[in-house]
């Protein structure tokens, strides 16, 4: 073997030899190959650098995107993405990875190590809990969580990413295309191998050959593919061999060959429209994407406050069936990508109404705030409910330790099924109770879903938005527990006291047939020791005293002095909803019909008389604790204190006048306990006390009830349909969306014609055995013509024909769309027009149930001071009164809750919702009826570093390759990569019709700050930069009719389309179909036509418009009268005679 080496070496020339070492070397270096790693780093530029590219825009200027978790995140993986460990298997499962079917598996699956770990192992280390482990989010936490570690947010992103895939490779099409590889072959053959008789005999020679030979998995072994946008295809290939024999004379070989061919299509498979489909639908649907994936971002916030479905998001339409790019694309059906769907246009789950007086319930953060300040409520009542069982307790065993009096036994029956009726409620409520913290406890975990993090984790939503909702201040709910506590212990005394009572039946002294029952008290050794306790229980009572002078009243007249203020604002409020509900209720089809309501939500006197109840009422509760308990106390005990001092020598009916009405039972019904009663003002302050603190939480309840405002909505519905029509971004795709259907059909009408090919090839070999001695008279080129009549066509026919109808499903899906965003908006404006009117209504429903509760006091203390049994329906009027302020309460929060997430909703269903840096809703405030028209940078968050593009800005162009022609011109007027870009002003748009192509460049003008609408501006944001200024507005241009053009304000970049024009448009008639494509030859040559010339009655008028080129000469429209067919709420002037408008002529080329 060393000696042929060493013969066929020899006998190959030099330069042979320097080529077999170069190709030997590359084979070795192409079989390594790139690290993966490289891939996925060139991947990422790409989808990034398209992304980019596509999200540079001031309506859905995308923030940075990456599909790369962050660090902090439970998503986030720390392995190397290129080659992760081995991450935790079934056991069973994976014995069949090592052996299966008694075959050996692959021995690398260990290569890369292993990993215990799925979820990232130190998340949890970012999060900041309290002191019990608990970890306390806000609202503005949530949303931050939830962009961290929610797994849709990132499959969002990923799909995003996945389409900017889909570009590249589609992009990647139109670029040249390299294909090269190498081959080394050795053949051994028998000396009988090539005999056709193979006798052993017949002798033969073997024969041993060695090639190296180009070789690549292209349409050449070595070649450089490129397709261009006309349709054709230019291959130039290059195809080496080299032989040695190492049988016989040992001889070499080498033959190379170069050839090109370039094929041309004329009729079918040619033409952009057909071409550039594929590219123009990735495109686009980047496009969208990107606009999907900013209305995502605003939708999740949405989703994370209120629950509300965020929406579809990115849909990337490539890779089907596992293919590349648009691989799978077929120009109809499923493969088609035009169809045009309403999704999720606008659904609001706070919408509609509620059940009962309250509204409907939503989800999200401030559901849970909802619910957990409902809970609260629920605790107060049950609170409520066991001292109102309490005191009916107490007064029945009073009742027990009477004797002798009339009716005695009547009282106490019915004082014992007072305290079962109230026993039976306390039951009811904690049974409400624990169910509604079992259903806040389910809603925390899938809320904790939502947000990506286990239900494992201790989470408590604490946030102060529903503080004002807190009507009674807990601090006053906890000094009730302390008092009933000291009343028990008063009570214990007393008992002591009043086992020693002794009853006895006498005749009255002035009617012989009456008995009067005498009740006496004996001095006993125990008593002054009783009555020091009774001394003692008196002193806490004291310490609640100095509470409510220093902290309780004067938090109260804190919330006098707020809802004070808060009268103005108030009465204008109800004067405009007054004026709100009559315009309605004159409107002939009105949003919402009103009903006859109560006059007294809008009487401006009540707030006025309600202020000075509470304030009257305030005052004297206020002079009763600081003077009149204090003349109490001090009475009471000296009172003690004589007792305790002269009582042993006062006789035993003496001792229980004194010590039982004027200390243990005070009461104001008796002459002669009135005369030892501290005061006409406070009878027994075991009694007053807890009434009076009642008294206070019911003032503090008005008061507060009072203050709660709503941030004003006043937008009709078609002004929201108007504003959302120029802003909300799925709008925008939908309406490209029926565009693409429409392409289709010019898409699918090219299969219908036959096939005529122009090609053209040619290829040059070697002369004698040196691969480089190439010559021409060894050339070769070919050209010819190849036609194929379309006489087999059905299956196009078909296709063609479904993209007919799929045009015509997509008109109706798109008008389905825009109404299903009308009946959205309505939906949402009428609800928020009820929860206005609710919300005043439920307001005075707080106030009436808070009335009842003070009324039922009065009556309860009534009765204790005048030793009367609780009424027949005390306990019922009790519960229920207690039932009804639960009752108001919740439904007074749950309109204001559904309001301020309709509110939420409706910022995000106009298309105006604005975040923040770190995904936080931007408040807009006031959403009145020029919400959205004289904001040019409306879509912009006050942070962002580029609010609006006006006049030449000149901004970065992200690294793309450059453009360029086919044939290698440089396009005229496109910046090449490194250059900046000069963002010229776009022309303005009719408001209602088609947009002129050229206007004159805006002159400089004086420059004003831009506009500022939104309510909670960016706190990193002090001051204007200086690319914020916005020109003055100046009058818009003119058409030759004096028609105004463009949107009346200074912004001219980027117009949004037209609004719906409001006149009705003309159907044309029947006309004749105009010839499409006279020829075959002629196709591709279509002659230059005028719209204004096209045949009267040509029923294929918009295709031939669509599909040709054309020259749009001068057309005026003349007036035509339009009946009135769209409905109340489009223009006045809809029946009136348009004005006649020229459109400048317009050359449109394919």
């Amino acid at each position: 073997m060393r000696c042929l080496t060493s013969s066929w070496i020899k006998n190959t020339p030099s330069v042979a030899r320097w080529i077999f070492a170069c190709l030997v070397l590359s084979l070795v270096v192409g079989n390594v190959g790139c690290h993966r790693s490289f891939y996925r780093r060139q991947a990422d530029n790409d989808a990034y650098n398209l992304i980019r590219q596509k999200g540079d825009h001031p309506h859905w200027a995308l923030p940075n995107i990456s599909i790369t978790p962050d660090p902090r995140s439970r998503m986030f993986d720390a392995n190397c993405p290129d080659c992760p460990p081995l991450p935790p298997d079934d056991p069973f499962a994976h014995e069949l990875m090592h052996c299966v079917d008694n075959k050996r598996g692959y021995p690398g699956w260990h290569d890369n190590g292993e990993t215990p770990y799925i979820e990232n192992p130190a998340w949890a280390e970012y999060l900041e809990f309290g002191n019990k482990g608990v970890l306390e989010v806000s609202s503005d936490n949530a949303v931050r969580l939830g962009l961290l570690h929610s797994r849709n947010y990132q499959q969002q992103l990923e799909e995003l990413y996945l389409s900017a895939l889909d570009v590249s490779f589609e992009r990647f099409l139109f670029d040249s295309q390299y294909f090269a590889g190498y081959s080394a072959q050795y053949t051994a053959d028998g000396r009988l191998r090539n005999d056709p008789a193979r006798l052993l005999n017949s002798g033969g020679n073997s024969r041993s050959d060695f090639i190296l030979a180009t070789s690549s998995n292209g349409p050449r072994p070595i070649a450089v593919r490129r397709a261009f946008t006309t349709g054709s295809t230019l291959v130039v290939g290059l195809a080496n061999s080299l032989m040695w024999q190492f049988s016989g004379p040992d001889d070499y070989r080498g033959n190379t060959l170069i050839d090109f061919a370039l094929v041309q299509p004329l009729l079918r498979n040619a033409g952009r429209d057909r071409i550039l489909e594929r590219l123009t639908v990735a495109e686009r649907t980047l496009l969208y994407n990107v606009r999907s994936m900013e209305q995502y971002r605003q939708g999740f916030y949405v989703q994370v406050m209120t629950g509300r479905d965020p929406g579809s998001g990115p849909e990337r339409r490539g890779g089907v069936f596992g293919g590349s790019g648009f691989d799978g694309f077929s120009g109809v059906g499923g493969g088609g990508f035009g169809r045009v769907t309403a999704g999720n246009a606008g659904g609001n789950a706070a919408a509609g109404g509620g059940q009962g007086a309250g509204a409907a319930a939503v989800g999200g953060y401030l559901g849970l705030l909802q619910t957990q300040q409902d809970i609260k409520n629920q605790e107060d009542n049950v609170k409520r409910l066991r001292n109102n069982l309490y005191r009916l307790e107490q007064f029945l065993e009073e009742l027990k330790t009477r004797s002798g009096e009339e009716g005695l036994v009547n009282n106490i029956l019915r004082q014992d099924l007072q305290v079962a009726q109230a026993r039976q409620a306390l039951f009811n409520s904690e049974s409400r109770l624990i169910n509604s913290r079992n259903a806040y406890q389910q809603t925390l975990d899938n809320f904790k879903g939502t947000l990506g993090l286990p239900p494992t984790i201790c989470m408590e939503v604490q946030d102060d938005l529903l503080d004002q909702f807190q009507l009674i201040d807990r601090a006053t709910l906890s000094e009730q527990d302390t008092i009933e506590n000291l009343v028990d212990e008063f009570s214990e005394t007393r008992l002591k006291i009043t086992s020693h009572i002794e009853s006895r039946v006498v005749a009255d002294a002035n009617d012989a047939t009456r008995s009067v029952v005498i009740r006496t008290l004996a001095w006993y050794p125990e008593l002054p020791a009783h009555l020091q306790e009774l001394k003692a229980n008196l002193i806490p009572i004291r310490q609640v005293r100095e509470r409510m002078l220093t902290d309780y009243l004067p938090r109260t007249e804190i919330d006098l002095k707020e809802f004070a203020a808060s009268l103005g604002r108030r009465r204008a409020w109800l004067t405009k909803l007054k004026s709100t509900l009559e315009m309605l209720r004159n409107e002939g089809c009105a949003i919402l019909p009103i009903p006859t309501l109560n006059e007294e939500i809008f009487r401006l006197d009540r707030l006025d008389r309600s202020r000075k109840e509470v304030e009257v009422q305030f005052e004297a509760l206020k002079t009763k604790v600081d003077k009149d308990y204090l003349v109490h106390l001090e009475e009471r005990e000296a009172r003690l204190d004589k007792l305790i001092k002269d009582g042993e020598r006062l006789m035993p009916e003496e001792l229980f006048t004194q010590l039982y009405d004027g200390i243990l039972y005070p009461k104001q019904g008796d002459v002669d306990a009135m005369a030892m009663a501290p005061t006409d003002q406070v009878a027994d302050i075991l009694v007053v006390l807890p009434a009076d603190i009642l008294t206070l939480q019911l003032v503090q309840a008005r008061a507060r009830a009072e203050g709660i405002e709503l941030i004003p909505v006043d937008l009709k519905a078609d002004q929201a349909l108007e504003v959302a029509r120029k802003y909300r971004r799925d709008w925008m795709n939908a309406r490209a969306g029926l565009v693409d259907a429409w392409r289709l059909i010019e898409f699918n009408a090219d299969n219908l014609e036959g096939s005529l090919d122009i090609f053209f090839s040619g290829d040059v070999q070697n002369v004698t055995d040196n691969p480089f001695r190439l010559r021409s008279a060894t050339g070769r080129l070919r050209v010819g013509v190849a036609f194929d009549a379309p006489l087999t066509r059905l299956s196009e026919r078909n296709v063609y024909r479904q993209a007919l109808i799929e045009f015509q499903q997509a008109r109706r899906n798109y008008y389905n769309f825009e109404d299903t965003v009308a009946r959205s908006l309505r939906t949402t404006v009428r609800t928020i027009l009820t929860n206005q009117i609710n919300f005043e209504l439920q307001r005075l429903a707080v106030l009436e149930a808070a009335r009842q509760i003070d009324r039922n006091e009065d009556i309860r203390i009534d009765q204790e001071l005048t030793n009367q049994a609780s009424g027949a329906t005390a306990a019922r009027d009790s519960v229920s009164a207690l039932s009804d302020l639960l009752d108001a309460q919740n439904n007074f929060m749950s309109v204001w809750v559904n309001y301020e997430a309709l509110r939420r909703s409706l910022d995000f269903d106009l298309g105006t919702l604005q975040l923040d840096s770190e995904g936080i809703w931007i408040d807009p405030g006031a959403i009145r009826e020029d919400y959205g028209t004289n904001d040019p940078c409306l879509w912009r968050c006050p942070d962002a570093p580029e609010p609006c593009y006006d006049g030449a800005t000149e901004i970065p162009v992200p690294p793309y390759p450059q453009f360029h022609l086919e044939d290698g011109e440089m396009l005229e007027g496109v910046p090449q990569y490194g250059e900046p870009m000069l963002m010229q002003p776009q022309p303005a748009q009719l408001e209602y019709g088609p947009s002129p192509y050229s206007q004159p460049q805006p002159q400089e003008r004086e420059m004003l700050p831009p506009p500022v609408q939104r309510g909670a501006p960016n706190p990193n944001q002090n001051r204007y930069q200086p690319n914020q200024f916005q020109p003055v507005p100046s009058p818009a241009p003119k058409t030759e009719s004096g028609t105004t053009l463009g949107p009346q304000h200074s912004h001219k970049v980027n117009p949004l389309p037209p609004l719906t024009p409001r006149i009705r448009p003309q159907i044309p008639a029947p006309r004749t179909p105009v010839p499409r494509k006279p020829g075959p030859v002629e196709a591709k040559l279509r002659p230059r036509v005028k719209v204004a010339a096209l045949p009267e009655g040509s029923a294929d008028v918009e295709t031939a418009v669509a599909t040709q080129p054309i020259i749009a000469e001068p057309v005026v429209v003349e007036p035509t009268a339009s009946p009135a067919v769209y409905g109340p709420e489009l223009s006045p002037a809809i029946n009136a005679v348009a004005p006649p408008v020229a459109v400048a002529p317009v050359q449109l080329q394919r």
